[in-house]
């Protein structure tokens, strides 16, 4: 029985010292991990701040098909929450929530793993050349308190010496799929556009399609009003009211000319399909819509950015880009609504 009791002493020795180790180990640990993405750190952020696509680059998301994933909260922003549970102790079961932003510059998330308790992690952005660095930390926290959590808390200390090793190459795997993503979007600065996503009713037209060099505004607003007055005389010659603004339809735009079709709404019955003027009909659906105020040069920025923030989003375009225009086209402040539908 002897050696049964000695066993018993230097397990309790060893236990005790374990313990008084663990009350000089570090109470906190860090892990960062960090890579060049080739885009403006406008589009990274504006991934970041949610979590709607967090799965296509997550470095855990294939470890369990049959773990769950619950989105709460906003789509992005303070307040967007992912949830998720597997069976599977590298996976394990927890939520990330965003709780502090600072535009295009960083990402807060309070990270709660259950069994462990709450830690941070943060996604810190600047500029590196013509690209943007994406530098992705966590922070745990280890107190030590003789409370209901103290054991949990003895091997927290113990696995925060290790966290670097244990953590570091998942952010790496992280990282180098964030960066793949991204640069599949197009390389356009999203600041500034503030989108709204609208559902399209569905509508009569009438148009004539025209095709201009993008070189000169001037030529392209002469385009636009040679195109609306035939368009006009049309609707007036065969009776037809007129409905909303001035619009136009983008066929293709290669950043050299411009394809379009001109327009306005009009409720015809019956039109002819060997004239110039064609009617067609617009199908309802949803909608990315940004508003613009300014020249008419300065459009093609905004609608380039309104479809960057589409990319983002992860969404498909199903039609022609629609503008509606209200002003002088010569105007310093003329007024455009730009839809682009979306599946």
């Amino acid at each position: 029985m002897r050696w049964v009791l000695r066993l018993v002493v230097y397990l309790l020795v060893a236990i005790v010292a374990a313990i008084g180790v663990a009350f000089v180990l570090p109470s906190t640990s860090h892990v960062e991990r960090s890579i060049t993405i080739d885009r403006p750190a406008s589009q990274i952020h504006l991934l970041l701040s949610g979590f709607r696509r967090f799965n296509e680059w997550s470095p855990w998301f294939g470890r369990d098909p049959n773990a769950t994933y619950t989105l709460s909260g906003p789509a992005r922003g303070i307040g967007a929450k992912l949830a998720w549970a597997s069976a599977q102790a590298d996976v394990g079961t927890g939520s990330q929530t965003v709780v502090a932003l600072a535009p295009n510059e960083s990402v807060d998330i309070e990270l709660e793993f259950e069994g462990y308790g709450k830690s941070a992690a943060r996604f810190a952005l600047a500029p590196n050349g013509v690209g943007t660095r994406v530098t992705w930390s966590f922070d745990g926290r280890h107190p030590l308190a003789f409370d209901g959590a103290f054991v949990r808390n003895v091997i927290g200390r113990y696995m925060g010496l290790a966290m670097d090793r244990m953590v570091g190459p998942d952010y790496e795997a992280g990282l180098a799929k964030l960066k793949r993503l991204v640069e599949s979007f197009p390389n356009v600065d999203v600041a500034g556009v503030a989108p709204e996503v609208v559902e399209l009713p569905p509508r009569k037209i009438v148009t004539v399609t025209g095709t201009v060099s993008l070189d000169d505004p001037a030529l392209v607003a002469k385009s636009l009003r040679d195109a609306f007055a035939q368009v006009w005389r049309f609707a007036s010659d065969n009776k037809l009211a007129i409905e909303g603004e001035r619009l136009t339809l983008t066929r293709a735009s290669d950043g050299a000319s411009w394809t379009y079709d001109a327009g306005v709404g009009a409720a015809w019955d019956v039109m002819p399909q060997d004239a110039l003027v064609l009617g067609r009909q617009v199908p309802a659906g949803r909608a990315v819509r940004v508003s613009y105020v300014g020249p008419l040069k300065g459009l093609s920025k905004v609608v380039q950015q309104a479809h960057g923030w589409i990319a983002v989003q992860g969404w498909k375009t199903r039609d022609m880009t629609l503008q509606e225009y209200s002003g002088d086209l010569d105007a310093p402040d003329l007024k455009v609504v730009v839809s682009i539908p979306v599946e």
